[in-house]
């Protein structure tokens, strides 16, 4: 297990620094645009990301997860993928005017025509970064996300600070693309897997058609309420929507990221050795909360003045949203963990039938809930994603044999954990009152809320106790000149 902690600290590292850049870019333009051009972008994001989803019948899960990977599957991955986007990116541009007329808001034409233009050069860095996960070879993705994100990052603040408003973030994925698809070349040296083919088609039918038609589902979920809001509201009020999403995703960001990166390989990895994934699924479990738990709890207690801080005093709007989002998002631990353990199981035909079940129904009751408003759209989280979470899981059981006992086992010192970590940044706010809006007071509750965390961890005994103490003698050898600790194998 020591080659996937390393991987996972290599994939976490790199979503740190991605982090840290995004972070910087949500701060700064919050500050530098209004939430109505914001809305715009929001809009043209979600409509892309929606048409974008038919591109996942070609994904490059197929890569990663194949047990007996030829060069003609990668060749034909390739081909599918580029001639979806292609196809993809001329709809696009077709229907931009009927989408700007729906919205009555005629710039969405131009920022859709520049993402259509993105869509193709994505290919690119998708099938080499795909390559890359397949061979673990999360340093090289590192370098290669991070160049894309740095990029787009600098684009978006230097034209958001010219006055281009919300094309900003359009040129920006432009830019971010090309940089990926150049970085991705100069890595990885092997062009032969750019070659056009169609042969050995019907396995990816069958992996691209199951895994294409749960993306669509996922998308329309993701971007039925944006798509609503923005109609039956305003793009102010779905600005504060989308951003409140953004600051209840930065824990996971912050926290889990890097799982995702590396979840589908290494679950793919013990399969092929024969080895059940029922102590592996428990473990992560037991692991996810202990940290997520207390990262939302603290941002659902200190809302306000985080979101002061972060996104300026014209998003306070969006503080309300933000507590409920935070606590429903609670009960979404497994999220990370389900997907990729079903689909390195083969377990295609389950993850559509999931998605058929969770992601409209979800769709239609926040898009139902939105036309009472945005803070109804967001009370429907609490219905929706606990819901998610017990349809995954279900599916889950009939592949690995877990039960809710177990998880309920595993989940009981998180819980105490998250008693902890809540307790100093509560006691602050109580005390405090207004004066918890000051930086010093969000220090104080934050180092309060570290202290608590790890009085949680010790008093339970809790196995990420000893998950900290190997990171810590693994994080030796992840460093240039760095010595393998005694045992660690490289597996």
């Amino acid at each position: 297990m020591n080659g996937i902690r390393r991987a996972l600290f290599i994939a976490s590292g790199e979503r740190y620094a991605g982090l840290l850049i995004s972070f910087v870019t949500l701060a700064v333009v919050s500050r530098l645009l209004t939430p109505a051009e914001i809305g715009v972008s929001v809009v043209g994001l979600a409509v892309t990301t929606l048409i974008l989803s038919v591109r996942e019948f070609a994904t490059t899960n197929f890569i990663v997860q194949h047990r007996n990977l030829l060069p003609e599957h990668v060749h034909m991955t390739f081909t599918i993928l580029l001639s979806i986007s292609v196809l993809i990116s001329v709809v696009l541009v077709s229907i931009s005017g009927l989408i700007a007329r729906f919205y009555g808001e005629p710039r969405l034409v131009p920022y859709l025509s520049i993402a259509a233009v993105a869509i193709v050069i994505e290919v690119i860095g998708a099938l080499v970064i795909a390559m890359l996960r397949r061979n673990m070879a999360f340093g090289t993705i590192a370098v290669i996300n991070l160049s894309g994100a740095l990029v787009g990052a600098t684009v978006t603040l230097s034209l958001a600070s010219l006055g281009f408003s919300y094309m900003s973030f359009a040129w920006a994925a432009l830019a971010s693309a090309i940089t990926i698809a150049l970085v991705s070349l100069v890595l990885w040296r092997d062009w032969s897997i750019f070659r056009l083919s169609f042969r050995t088609w019907r396995g990816m039918a069958e992996f691209g058609g199951y895994n294409g038609l749960n993306v669509i589902l996922y998308r329309i979920y993701e971007a039925l309420p944006s798509i609503a809001l923005g109609r039956l509201l305003s793009f102010e009020q779905l600005a504060l929507y989308s951003r409140a999403i953004t600051m209840c995703q930065l824990p996971d960001r912050a926290i889990l990221r890097g799982l995702d990166a590396i979840l589908l390989p290494a679950f793919a990895i013990e399969i092929r050795n024969g080895r059940s994934l029922k102590n592996a699924y428990l473990r992560s479990v037991e692991i996810i909360t202990a940290v997520q738990w207390p990262a939302l709890a603290v941002l659902a207690i200190l809302a306000d003045p985080l979101v002061h801080i972060l996104l300026g005093d014209q998003w306070a709007g969006s503080v309300p949203l933000v507590r409920i989002m935070a606590i429903a998002s609670m009960f979404a631990f497994s999220a990370e963990l389900n997907y990729p353990i079903l689909m390195a199981m083969g377990a295609m035909r389950d993850i559509f039938k999931r998605s058929l079940i969770a992601w409209p129904i979800s769709a239609l009751v926040i898009t139902c809930a939105a036309m009472f408003g945005v803070t109804a759209a967001a009370l429907a989280w609490l219905v929706t994603v606990p819901f998610q979470a017990y349809v995954s899981i279900w599916f889950v059981q009939r592949h690995v044999d877990v039960s809710w006992s177990d998880i309920l086992k595993a989940v009981r010192g998180s819980v105490l954990v998250t008693v902890f970590s809540a307790a100093g940044p509560l006691a602050v706010v109580l005390l405090s009152g207004s004066d918890v809006m000051s930086y010093f007071g969000v220090l104080l509750a934050a180092i309060l809320s570290a202290i608590g965390w790890l009085i949680g961890l010790y008093l339970t005994g809790h196995v990420l106790s000893g998950e900290l103490g190997k990171a810590i003698s693994a994080f030796g050898y992840i460093l240039p000149g760095g010595k393998r600790p005694h045992g660690a194998g490289a597996e």
